[in-house]
């Protein structure tokens, strides 16, 4: 007698959740097969995958901010063959800049430096105070002027990459 081994079905609802994204990671979630016993195979980005994964969701790790990431999930189940995988992508936050420092200022002006962001491509916003926005463009510096003399100012810088979310500022 022939036996036919009966293919598994993908994942469906393959997604990224942005809300637990962070600079280095992705989490993804699934709607799992109906199957007893299955578990997944999961790839993120070209790494090497992880088997036996038996919960319908995976955080993927190590990778690198503000960038756009795939994953490819198979399910596997005995005495069945494997799925087709399915993917998704998902997005790394922005890096914020490590520090901000006050490097100068006179009575209404502030010289402002900071470190670059771990993201690449993008540029920067500097505000100081209540004051509007200062893109800096690529600089790792700027000046706010025009400040009232006598009180006391932040400086914050902002990362900005196109398509991303601005990272979370840094004073």
């Amino acid at each position: 007698p022939t036996t036919t081994i009966s293919t598994l079905p993908s994942v469906t609802d393959l997604k990224p959740d942005a809300a637990r994204a962070s600079v280095d990671s992705v989490y993804f979630s699934w709607t799992p097969v109906t199957e007893s016993g299955a578990s997944y195979c999961v790839n993120c980005s070209g790494k090497p995958g992880e088997c036996n994964i038996t919960a319908s969701n995976y955080t993927c790790t190590g990778l690198s901010s503000g960038a756009e990431h795939s994953v490819t999930v198979v399910a596997q189940a005995p005495g069945h063959l494997d799925s087709p995988p399915s993917s998704a992508t998902g997005k790394t936050l922005v890096a914020p800049v490590a520090s901000v420092t006050v490097t100068g200022f006179n009575v209404t002006c502030l010289d402002v430096e900071w470190p670059a962001s771990n993201t690449s491509g993008v540029t920067y916003n500097l505000t100081c105070g209540s004051d509007s926005p200062i893109d800096a463009g690529r600089e790792l510096k700027g000046s706010c002027c025009g400040l009232q003399s006598g009180e006391n100012h932040t400086a914050t810088v902002v990362v900005v990459k196109a398509g991303f979310n601005n990272s979370s500022p840094a004073s």
